[in-house]
């Protein structure tokens, strides 16, 4: 017989809940697809010149072969280059008669003006930026350091370095085999070295030689980044959009933006980030490759098939397993709900 409307099932629950439950979940879905405004905006800000992502390069073909409105924007690039970050500070502080320690905001509206113009266009935020403890960088400033060996800051160097073998024992062979390596998450570029090998008479006809070097490094800080007041200084941007990033957000980030009426957050779960602090990470020690694969496929779920965000992300995840860590992350009832691939049926009564 026919269950009714008000009819319980074997589960003990009845048709009713568990058809308002769908409808609920349907509709919180909906809020997470693309909507009318089909365009998309990616930001870079590449710590130099030309050093772009896997990800971006492959999201910007994307677009192309499906005549998706696409604009990238290289912050960095838009902006300017700047000075150390010191004397940058100390030349924002006296332009605009602040204290020294000042935050420049630039690149924040540098976006903000770039999403006003194509506003009706816009539905997509992507963001291809490295990230630290407070946010997204979105712009560097060079800073010059000098480093002597043999000494306990050589060895301090060398053990920080990024992907280091353990073939390589000193700078002055980091130098030799590299000009440009990541040390604790920091950028550093060679700039010049000094080295000599010393030779002392230890006596009795024995002698020992030691290398000593003085190494020149530029090193690439961030300068301005996406925090909870930059997103709040930008309320315009967010609103109605979805907005993705390669790399974790801090979660307060994620929530300033969904208190700004973002539709969701696409993000590496936000917990890597207390796990992970180094400044310029990458999307959570992820080949580029992989990233670039969960984001084609993700597009393509939301843009072609026409799914929701939740659902681009369970498919996406499927293209690419290796991305599991990515997230959803959405507002609803005024609480934060995180979601990761395949949870779509978890979603709360609304």
């Amino acid at each position: 017989m026919a269950l009714g409307n008000g009819s319980v099932g074997r589960n003990g629950q009845s048709n009713a809940n568990r058809n308002a439950k769908t409808e609920a979940n349907d509709d919180t879905l909906a809020k997470a697809e693309m909507g009318s405004r089909r365009g998309m905006l990616l930001v870079e800000a590449p710590r130099v010149a030309g050093d772009t992502t896997n990800s971006a390069n492959a999201v910007s073909r994307f677009c192309a072969l499906r005549n998706i409105p696409f604009q990238r924007l290289d912050v960095t690039k838009e902006v300017g280059a700047l000075g150390t970050g010191k004397q940058y500070e100390q030349t924002t502080a006296e332009r605009n008669g602040e204290t020294a320690d000042a935050k420049p905001s630039e690149g924040i509206q540098t976006i903000l003006r770039t999403a006003s113009k194509r506003s009706g266009q816009i539905g997509v935020v992507h963001f291809e930026c490295c990230r630290d403890l407070e946010g997204l960088v979105l712009r560097w400033a060079p800073e010059i350091v000098a480093v002597a060996e043999p000494s306990q800051a050589a060895e301090a160097f060398v053990a920080g370095v990024a992907g280091n073998k353990e073939s390589i024992s000193s700078i002055h062979e980091l130098c030799f085999s590299f000009q440009k390596f990541e040390v604790n998450g920091v950028l550093h570029e060679v700039l010049g070295e000094h080295a000599q090998t010393v030779t002392r008479d230890e006596g009795e006809k024995t002698k020992t030689s030691q290398k000593i070097g003085a190494y020149l490094f530029r090193k690439h800080v961030p300068a301005e980044r996406l925090d909870v007041n930059a997103c709040v200084s930008a309320l315009g941007v967010w609103r109605e959009k979805i907005v993705c990033s390669s790399t974790a957000m801090p979660l307060s980030v994620i929530e300033a933006v969904l208190d700004a009426e973002a539709k969701v957050v696409v993000a590496p779960d936000a917990v890597s980030v207390s796990e992970d602090a180094d400044v310029g990470a990458s999307s959570e020690s992820l080949r580029p490759d992989d990233v670039a694969q969960f984001f084609t496929a993700f597009y393509h779920a939301l843009y072609v098939v026409g799914a929701d965000a939740v659902a681009a992300l369970g498919a996406a995840a499927l293209v690419q397993p290796r991305c599991k860590r990515f997230r959803c992350h959405m507002r609803i009832d005024g609480k934060l709900v995180v979601l990761k691939a395949g949870d779509d049926d978890l979603l709360p009564d609304e």
